[in-house]
């Protein structure tokens, strides 16, 4: 599968592959892993955007776009007629890969019907493609990888007979394994920072509409339903749920056959690509940025590969299956440890209801919106608050079917309880980095400010600071707890160290004290004032719509935008104002309300992001609530 995985064929050089005499032929060939290729392939990646592009072309049609039946027809019999030589080398012209390929694939198609490429991709971003397709290759994966447990379970059967803890840990590891898998979600479509701006001008304001072609498009793609809430990208703390899956299951193995040369080097390989994920997750900015897209990428392949290889060993050694460390102690986790996490479950609870009562607060407050850093289309610091609390709901949604399936439970094999204990903590923290990454963020952008007590000092030097200290203690600490306290090792450490996280969290939301203690602020002045700065670029995805619905081919009006950008960032460097609007009229395109939109009307650039916040608070934010809090009723944790 090597030659599958992106560090080999995407970022590495050939000349520096040849100086390490790197070979991919030499890869192993077995069934599974042959299968595991073919599902992370480059190729069925481009046939996977395919695939979604058609859907969502054909769904938007059937809610009432003006695409003919003749133009569906011709993108259809298109997606397997790739060419992905032809895609690199537009890549190599574009630097982006979605571009890329759209722009191959709207060849074949014009090629069968004139007129038919001009429909795809319509109110899409690369997530769009990209998140849906990886989403669905993990499920595959996990499907794969599930098949392997199985073959390697039927050939062990005559053992379990004599053997019932081989058995039991085995039905254990598949279980996970299906609550995981059903756990999944499709990441839908939500739009370039997901607000679903461009879909609702596609229909109109027609909300019901934009909501069932989020539905339909993640129905047709294997999915019960799609992640509630979203930036531009899924919760990145789905990729750290499926890879520390794949750990435990490399742990149940080594339990078994530990002993046998390389299984242990296997599982300790996942067990660090676990970690891995579980930082890339944490470090998921505002929006969205780019530097997840290759460790993801790698972290998949090397996750799955490893597995796919630590199984196949095991049924080439299956006769030599060992119970002797089967025997371990049991960490008498219920006893020890139950009141401590009933206090850090409450603790989450307290942080999530005062983010809930922002998110409701502000959810029309319309902010700047974020894409590797770069202005993108805005949304609402209402929905950005619902995002910082979804991670943690995501959390105790697969808490609860662990438990529901009592793989929580004192009689679960000790080693992988403590893992799932440890799974748990850390997508806490992980929630917990995010949210503290994004207040670093935005305090340096004098946005928000968390709470700066009244006789609080920021710097000895500066007196002028506000140093978002209680920020970057968190974030420090989540890294702390994920790289070196795991609950299976010290669980008394781990524990400690994601108290500190989430009472400091709990601190910044918390309201002020009669010591002065501060509160959390959103400086709204200032977040007006960077919208106006940067209101011609974030009008362009209204405009590119509005010239769809005139008849304007969309890749054309893209790449208008785009030198009219390059030109306008240009007078901004030189101090002379931003001209993009005004070039994009001499163009010919239709900008003039947008030159003269007043403050009032910024909302409406935001998309759905106010009904968005309160369609998440009404059908999951508080159901949680009262699910998880004994009817909203609980204890406040003072710190």
């Amino acid at each position: 599968m090597k030659h599958q995985n992106p560090l080999y064929s995407r970022y590495s050089s050939s000349q520096f592959k040849e100086l390490v005499a790197y070979e991919a032929e030499g890869d192993s060939k077995s069934e599974h892993l042959d299968e595991l290729s073919q599902i992370f392939s480059l190729r069925q990646r481009y046939l996977g955007w395919r695939r979604i592009w058609f859907h969502l072309a054909k769904i938007q049609s059937s809610l009432g776009l003006k695409i003919s039946e003749e133009f569906l027809l011709a993108i259809e019999d298109a997606i397997t007629d790739l060419d992905v030589g032809r895609v690199q080398e537009l890549e190599k012209e574009t630097k982006h890969d979605v571009m890329a390929a759209l722009h191959e694939f709207r060849e074949k198609v014009e090629n069968r019907c004139s007129g038919a490429g001009a429909h795809l991709h319509a109110g899409g971003t690369s997530c769009l493609v990209t998140d849906n397709q990886e989403l669905v290759a993990l499920c595959d994966g996990l499907k794969t990888i599930s098949s392997q447990l199985l073959s390697l379970k039927s050939a062990m059967a005559l053992d379990f007979m004599q053997h019932p803890p081989v058995q039991s840990l085995f039905e254990e590891m598949d279980t996970d394994l299906k609550i995981v898998l059903s756990s999944l979600k499709a990441r839908g479509a939500k739009g370039t920072t997901g607000t679903q701006a461009s879909y609702l001008d596609l229909f109109d304001g027609d909300h019901a509409k934009v909501r069932s072609l989020d539905a339909q498009l993640s129905k047709v793609l294997g999915f019960e339903s799609s992640y509630a809430i979203t930036s531009q990208t899924y919760p990145r703390l789905a990729d750290y749920q499926v890879i520390s899956l794949l750990a435990r299951i490399a742990e149940g193995l080594n339990q078994i056959f530990g002993h046998i040369p390389k299984v242990g080097s296997l599982s300790a390989k996942l067990t660090r690509l676990s970690r891995s994920a579980c930082e890339m997750s944490a470090n998921q900015w505002i929006e969205r940025t780019l530097d997840d897209s290759s460790s993801r990428r790698i972290l998949f392949h090397e996750s799955y590969a490893t597995l796919s290889e630590l199984i196949s060993l095991c049924n080439q050694h299956r006769a030599e299956a060992s119970l002797n460390s089967l025997s371990l102690p049991d960490l008498n986790t219920g006893d020890n440890f139950s009141s401590a996490f009933k206090f850090l479950e409450k603790l989450v609870a307290n942080v999530l209801d005062s983010i809930h009562a922002l998110s409701l607060k502000n959810k029309s407050l319309p902010c700047l919106g974020w894409t590797h850093y770069q202005v993108a289309q805005p949304t609402t610091y209402g929905k950005r608050f619902s995002l910082w609390a979804y991670p943690f709901i995501l959390s105790f949604e697969l808490w609860e079917r662990w438990n529901v399936a009592s793989l929580m439970s004192s009689s679960a094999n000790a080693k992988l309880l403590a893992l799932r204990f440890d799974a748990l903590l850390n997508q806490w923290m992980i929630a917990a980095h995010k949210i503290a990454l994004d207040i670093r963020l935005l305090q340096h952008d004098e946005e928000v400010s968390e709470p700066f007590a009244e006789k609080q000092v920021g710097s000895s030097a500066m007196a002028y600071k506000k140093n978002p200290m209680k920020s970057e203690r968190i974030t420090g600490l989540a890294r702390l707890k994920w790289g070196l306290y795991n609950f299976d090792e010290a669980p008394k450490d781990a524990l400690l160290c994601c108290e500190s996280v989430l009472r400091i969290l709990h601190t910044i939301f918390q309201a002020p004290t009669s010591q002065g203690s501060g509160e959390f602020t959103l400086q709204v002045p200032k977040i007006q004032s960077r919208l106006i700065e940067r209101l011609p670029f974030l009008a362009s995805e209204k405009i590119l719509m509005a010239s769809l619905e005139k008849g304007y081919d969309r890749l054309e009006i893209h790449e208008l935008m785009r030198k009219a950008m390059l030109q306008s960032r240009e007078s901004l460097e030189n101090g002379e104002g931003n001209p993009f609007l005004n070039i994009l009229e001499q163009a010919g395109l239709e900008v003039g309300s947008f030159i003269s939109m007043r403050q009032e009307d910024w909302l409406h650039l935001c998309g759905r992001s106010a009904q968005q916040v309160d369609e998440f608070s009404n059908e999951i934010f508080k159901p949680f609530l009262q699910r998880y809090l004994d009817g909203g009723s609980f204890d406040r944790v003072e710190i």
